[in-house]
C-alpha cells in the first residue's frame, strides 16, 4: 500500500497541471477562453450558476418596489427600475446587459426560516443527504466529465454534500490546472502529455481500486475524482487564450488563483466553456449579513462595487451567446427584514436566463413576508426547467415564468 501511495503522489505531482485535480473532492483549475466553442456546442449547453451572498440577499434589490411606499431601506421612485409584468428592480440593476434585464425573474422561497446555519442546509439540501446542485448536476446529463463544481476557496455552506449517483462536487481554487486538464496548455513544454497522463491515473485508480471499493462511500467522491480526471484528459484538446479572458475581467494574465469575486466569475466562465452543468460561487469578501442597514446603503455599495461590475461582464458574455444555456441565481439565506435588516423567514431571489420571462413570484410585502409561495425544492425545479433539464429532479416547476 505504501508504493500505491508514493505512486500516487508522484503522478499528481507531476502532472498537477494536467490532471491536478481533484483528491478528496478538490478540482483545481485555470481560466481561459475557450477559442471556438461559442460556435461549435451543438447541442446547447445549458448550466446553472447559483451566485449566493453568505448572510443574507435584501429583496430591495428584486422587489423594489415593496419598499417605495414607506421608503423603507431608502427605495424610492427615482432609485428603482419597472421591468415590466410586476418586476420592478433596484435601480443599480441598470448596469447589467440590457438581454438581462429582459430576461430577469424574482423567484419566491418561502421557506420559514431565520437561522444562518438551518437555512443554509435547507438552500442546498433536501434532509436526507442529498445535495441540490449535485443532484440537479446529475440530471441534467450530459457528456462533460465535470458536472457539479464550486470556484473559490469558500465551500458551500452546507453540512451534506454527498455525491449523487455518479456525480460529486468538485473545487476549483486555482484555473492553471484546469486550462492544461483541458488542452489549453499543450504549448507549455512543461505540462505532461495528456494521453500519458490520463493513462497513469488509470493506473493508480487500479491500483486503489480494491481500497476504493472496500470503502464505497467514504471514498465515493475520491473515485468520482479519478472518473472525472481520466474522462477529462480524454476528451478532445480544447484551444484557451488566457489572457484574453484575464483581460475582460480586468485581470493579469499571469494571475489564476480563484481569489476574488472577479476571478471567481472568470473561473465560472471556463467552467461554463467546460460543460459543468451546475457552478456553484460562495461570496464571502463582502459582509451580507447586514444587520442595522437600515437604509440599504451597505449592500447598495457592495453590489455596485463589487458584484455588478464582474457580473456584468460574465452575462454580456455569456447570458446570450449561441450554444449555449446559462441560468445564473442570486440568492443567499434570507431577505433581510425591517426595520433593523435582521433575518426575514423568507428569501426572494433574481434569476436571468435566455428562457427566462420577465415577472416575479417572489415580491415581498410593505413588511418583507411572503405568503402563498413555494418553498425551496420548487425553486430549484425552476432552476432546472429554466435550464430545459431532460427530467425533473425536483418536482414540477409551480413558476410559470420560464419558456
Amino acid at each position: 500500500m505504501s508504493q500505491s501511495r508514493f505512486t500516487r503522489r508522484s503522478l499528481l505531482q507531476g502532472s498537477a497541471a494536467l490532471a491536478g485535480v481533484m483528491t478528496a473532492n478538490r478540482l483545481t483549475g485555470s481560466h481561459g477562453f475557450l477559442g471556438t466553442a461559442h460556435a461549435q456546442v451543438i447541442p446547447e449547453q445549458s448550466t446553472v450558476v447559483c451566485l449566493y451572498l453568505l448572510g443574507g440577499y435584501n429583496a430591495l434589490f428584486c422587489s423594489a418596489d415593496s419598499f417605495v411606499p414607506a421608503n423603507s431601506f431608502a427605495c424610492t421612485s427615482s432609485n428603482v427600475m419597472d421591468l415590466g409584468n410586476g418586476l420592478v428592480v433596484d435601480a443599480s440593476f441598470g448596469a447589467l446587459p440590457s438581454f438581462a434585464q429582459q430576461h430577469m425573474a424574482t423567484i419566491g422561497i418561502n421557506h420559514h426560516l431565520s437561522g444562518h446555519d438551518t437555512a443554509n442546509n435547507a438552500n442546498f439540501t433536501d434532509g436526507a443527504g442529498n445535495c441540490y446542485p449535485v443532484m440537479l448536476a446529475s440530471a441534467m446529463g450530459g457528456t462533460s466529465a465535470i458536472k457539479c463544481v464550486t470556484v473559490g476557496q469558500d465551500d458551500l455552506p452546507s453540512n451534506s454534500i454527498n455525491p449523487y449517483g455518479a456525480v460529486s462536487m468538485q473545487k476549483v481554487t486555482d484555473m492553471a490546472s484546469t486550462i492544461a486538464a483541458l488542452g489549453g496548455a499543450a504549448s507549455d513544454p512543461t505540462v505532461p502529455n495528456r494521453v500519458i497522463a490520463a493513462s497513469g491515473l488509470t493506473a493508480v485508480q487500479a491500483m486503489t481500486q480494491q481500497r476504493l471499493l472496500a470503502s464505497p462511500r467514504s471514498l465515493q467522491s475520491l473515485g468520482n475524482a479519478y472518473s472525472t480526471g481520466i474522462s477529462t484528459l480524454m476528451q478532445p484538446a480544447q484551444v484557451f487564450s488566457y489572457p484574453t479572458l484575464a483581460q475582460a475581467y480586468g485581470m493579469s494574465p499571469t494571475s489564476t488563483g480563484v481569489v476574488d469575486f472577479q476571478s471567481k466569475m472568470a473561473a465560472a466562465e471556463l467552467m461554463v466553456l467546460a460543460g459543468a452543468n451546475v457552478v456553484n460561487i460562495i461570496e464571502t469578501q463582502d459582509g451580507w449579513d447586514t444587520h442595522g442597514d437600515s437604509d440599504g446603503s451597505q449592500v447598495r455599495q457592495q453590489m455596485t462595487q463589487d458584484i455588478l461590475p464582474p457580473l456584468a461582464t460574465f452575462l454580456s458574455r455569456m447570458l446570450n451567446t449561441p450554444g449555449y444555456n446559462v441560468v445564473l441565481a442570486i440568492f443567499g439565506e434570507f431577505s433581510r427584514s425591517l426595520p433593523g435588516s435582521d433575518h426575514a423567514p423568507n428569501l426572494s431571489s433574481t434569476v436571468m436566463g435566455k428562457y427566462v420571462q420577465v415577472g416575479t413570484t417572489g415580491r415581498v410585502s410593505s413588511d418583507v413576508t411572503l405568503s402563498s409561495t413555494p418553498a425551496i425544492p420548487q425553486f430549484w425545479s425552476f432552476l432546472a426547467a429554466a435550464a430545459h433539464c431532460p427530467t425533473a429532479p425536483f418536482g414540477a416547476n409551480p413558476h410559470p415564468l420560464v419558456m
